[in-house]
């Protein structure tokens, strides 16, 4: 399928190049210049890409474990941690409700 639509893209690619040769709107030269430039550039980029794979497959598995750890870390926050400040505050703020209720004075009934 990969192979079937690079196929179609470079022959797309040739047939353009060709109408614009031959209505001179570049000249032989140039499209031959250009198109030894995008071979070169197609070359170093599947070089590159051969060369480079392990060291990216070694990034990735060690982006994986720490975004792994960092999404552990989330869930303990959310599981444990929450919860448990809001029981602080629900208890300090009966707490608070009870010395301020202490603290007023009662008015008296005339």
């Amino acid at each position: 399928m990969i192979t079937q639509c690079i196929s179609a893209a470079g022959t797309l690619g040739v047939i353009v190049l060709a109408i614009l040769v031959i209505v001179r709107a570049v000249s032989l030269d140039d499209a031959l210049e250009s198109v030894g430039k995008l071979l070169v550039l197609i070359l170093v980029a599947a070089l590159a890409g051969c060369l480079l794979r392990p060291l990216l497959l070694a990034g990735g598995g060690a982006l994986n474990y720490i975004l792994r750890a960092a999404l552990l870390g989330l869930v303990v926050t959310v599981v444990v941690v929450a919860p448990v400040t809001l029981v602080f505050i629900m208890l300090f703020s009966g707490l608070q409700r009870r010395t301020l209720e202490r603290s007023t004075p009662k008015r008296e009934r005339h």
